[in-house]
This record gives structure tokens, sequence and C-alpha cells, in this order.
């Protein structure tokens, strides 16, 4: 495309004359938006202050009708809430009332496995003794008797050869 040519397309592009004439297409009026759909027959549109006005109505209707329940609930809440009060203060007895309860018998239980422990204990000690007691005579007895590998042990009897034996003389 020649220099010329081209600003004339340029021209024509901006609305130019650029020495044609073209013929005048008539502008298409808005179309609403595709999923708007056709406007319904007898409808009328409303200006955007009467929009507002209404939402001012409906607003002033809300918040009057939320008053009005916010009164009710105050008249029943005053009425009730004395006798809540004291629903909640009996409640709060009983619930003392039954940890009172629940600390006594935790209390007995407390006394009652620090008993049954002291007695296994005890127990326990007595065996022990009585085990000590029992090791402490076969150690004494074999101490007496002696070994099988000790040198003071003879090799027919039972008895040290050391000591002396005591015979009981008759006559």
């Amino acid at each position: 495309m020649s220099g010329a040519a081209g600003l004339s397309a340029a021209k024509r592009r901006r609305g130019g004359n650029g020495g044609f004439s073209q013929p005048q297409t008539p502008t298409p009026q808005r179309q609403p938006p595709p999923g708007a759909g056709p406007p319904p027959p007898g409808h009328v549109q409303i200006s955007p202050m009467k929009i507002l006005e209404n939402h001012e109505i409906r607003l002033n209707n809300l918040d009057q009708h939320l008053q009005d329940i916010i009164e009710s609930f105050g008249a029943q809440n005053a009425s009730s809430s004395d006798e809540s009060l004291v629903f909640f203060r009996d409640k709060t007895i009983q619930l003392e009332n039954k940890i009172e309860e629940l600390e006594r018998l935790l209390h007995k239980v407390q006394t009652f496995s620090m008993e049954t422990n002291t007695m296994v204990l005890k127990s326990n000690n007595a065996v022990d003794d009585a085990d000590d007691d029992a090791v402490d005579e076969s150690d004494a007895l074999s101490e007496y008797n002696g070994s099988p590998d000790d040198d003071n042990v003879s090799d027919v009897g039972e008895m040290p050869v050391d000591e002396p034996i005591e015979l009981a003389i008759t006559g």
C-alpha cells in the first residue's frame, strides 16, 4: 500500500471524510446483555433514585420490626431473668454438694489404699525377715557341718576333725 492510500484508509477509519463519501449506517440502539432476555411487556424502567427510595423504605420497615422484636424479648427476658437466676443458683448449690460428696469419697478411698499399702509392706517385711532367718539358720548349719571341700571335715562323718568329741562314760 502506498503512503497516500494508507493515509486515506486511516482517515476513513477515524471518521474523517478523506475525500470519499461513505454511506451512513444507522447506529444500533443499545442491546441488553444476552443473558438478560427481553424485558417483560409493560415493564417500566425505574430511575436509580426511585430504587434508592424503595430500599430506604424497606430498611426502615426492617429496622422497626427488629426494634419491636427486641423490645418484646426484653420484656420477656426481664421476668425470666429472675427465674433463671434462681434456677442457676440452685444448680450451683447442687453441684457444690456433689463435689463435696465426691471429695469425701475420694478421701475414704485414699485412706483405704494407704492402709492396704501399709499392710502389704508389713507383710512383705515379715516374709523377708522370715527368709533372712531361714537363710541365717542354713548358713549356720552349713558352717557347722562344713562343705565336702573343706579340709577340716573327715571323710567318714560330717563332724569336723579338729573339734573334740565328748564321750559319756558310764559305770
